[in-house]
C-alpha cells in the first residue's frame, strides 16, 4: 500500500531502474533525488541488455516529462546508495516497474506488490 504519492519531473534517465527528479514536495518546496524504482532489478547498464532495457525506458519517459513517484515504504525510505524507493508512474497512467517487468527488461526485485 502506498503511504505517499507526489508530483516530480524526470530530470535524467541514469539506468532503467535509476533515474533523477525533482519532486513537489507542496508549500512551494521541491526536491532533487534519484529514485530507484520499486520491484525491479534492470542489468547493468554497460551490457547489451541493459543498453536494451534504458532504450525502453527513455522510449517511455524523457527529462522534463510530468510523473507521479509512490511510496511503498515509511516516508524518506531509502536503498543502501541513498535512491528514494518508490514507484514511477507515467503521465498516462502506467507503472514504470510494471512495464520493465512485463517487458522482461527486469526481474522482480524486493518486496511483492
Amino acid at each position: 500500500m502506498a503511504e505517499w504519492a507526489v508530483p516530480a519531473v524526470v530530470e535524467r534517465i541514469i539506468d532503467a531502474d535509476t533515474i533523477v527528479v525533482r519532486a513537489d514536495l507542496g508549500w512551494r518546496i521541491s526536491l532533487k533525488t534519484s529514485v530507484r524504482l520499486f520491484g525491479c532489478n534492470a542489468p547493468v547498464v554497460g551490457s547489451a541488455e541493459g543498453q536494451a532495457a534504458l532504450h525502453f525506458v527513455t522510449a517511455l519517459l524523457q527529462p522534463g516529462d510530468e510523473v507521479t513517484l509512490v511510496s511503498h515504504k515509511l516516508l524518506g525510505s531509502t536503498d543502501k546508495y541513498g535512491r528514494v524507493l518508490a514507484s514511477i508512474t507515467l503521465p498516462d497512467g502506467r507503472d514504470l516497474s510494471t512495464l520493465l517487468l512485463q517487458g522482461d527488461y527486469a526481474t522482480p526485485y524486493g518486496l511483492s506488490r
